[in-house]
């Protein structure tokens, strides 16, 4: 199973990817950690292109973040349906769509 969890800044990105992984004992990647290098340096474009492939060929994956420039590379790897959740808390009604990617 590979899924991609993407949404604004401050969305609860991070906590719905956490728990999903958890409940399906799958390994979650939060992007901000790999791009972000200390003192903010951001990782240079073509390692960012090239820890992207890697990380996709992973037989299973929950990944946590945006970042457009190498968003073609998750997209084409992950499944086939997507789930959009406007509200992912319990406390929350829940609206959901799912279709065909």
């Amino acid at each position: 199973m590979k899924i991609m969890i993407i949404g604004s800044s401050g969305s609860g990105k991070s906590t719905f990817s956490r728990k999903l992984g958890e409940a399906l004992n799958i390994t979650v990647y939060h992007l901000d950690v790999y791009f972000w290098k200390p003192g903010w340096v951001e990782t240079p474009r073509e390692e960012w292109i090239e820890f992207n492939k890697q990380l996709v060929m992973k037989q299973k994956w929950i990944i946590d973040g945006y970042y457009g420039s190498t968003m073609d590379i998750r997209v084409h790897a992950a499944g086939p349906k997507s789930l959009v959740l406007p509200e992912a808390f319990p406390e929350k009604k829940i609206q959901a769509q799912s279709c065909e990617a």
